[in-house]
């Protein structure tokens, strides 16, 4: 663990984004120790997502948030990622809007991203608005 940390600046880079998991509290640890500057995800269902697991996504968010909330690394929260699932998430309190404002007071510190490279970004909401491209070979 400490050694994928330990090759991020030896690479000239200072930042990892956590895409969608939560790694092990030694893998946090060894990020605050080197300097390396975290983006955390949240994980994501891929596929079936429902009202029905909205319920679940906020409890493993709020456990997230708590669990990790102790390391400096961690500049910024990534409620979504593009398209995963959060058209879903339609209802308050736990609409869009509503998962954005339950990260902030969960964590005021910190920046939100509400979509990262989605369209849930259009609704102005988080801290940054972070834009997805990904060019293809022979396009101009």
């Amino acid at each position: 663990l400490a050694y994928d940390i330990q090759a991020v600046p030896m690479f000239g880079l200072n930042m990892i984004r956590l895409h969608q998991k939560v790694n092990p509290e030694r893998w946090y640890y060894h990020a605050d120790r080197i300097g390396v500057v975290v983006f955390q995800d949240m994980v994501q269902k891929y596929g079936g997502a429902t009202a029905d697991t909205v319920p679940l996504f906020v409890q493993d968010f709020i456990a997230m948030v708590r669990g990790r909330g102790n390391h400096p690394c961690i500049v910024q929260f990534e409620t979504f990622n593009e398209g995963d699932c959060w058209g879903v998430f339609k209802d308050k309190p736990y609409d869009v809007a509503g998962i954005v404002a339950l990260a902030k007071q969960l964590d005021p510190t910190r920046l939100v991203d509400t979509d990262s490279g989605g369209g849930a970004n259009n609704m102005h909401i988080g801290d940054v608005n972070d834009i997805h491209t990904y060019p293809y070979p022979g396009n101009d």
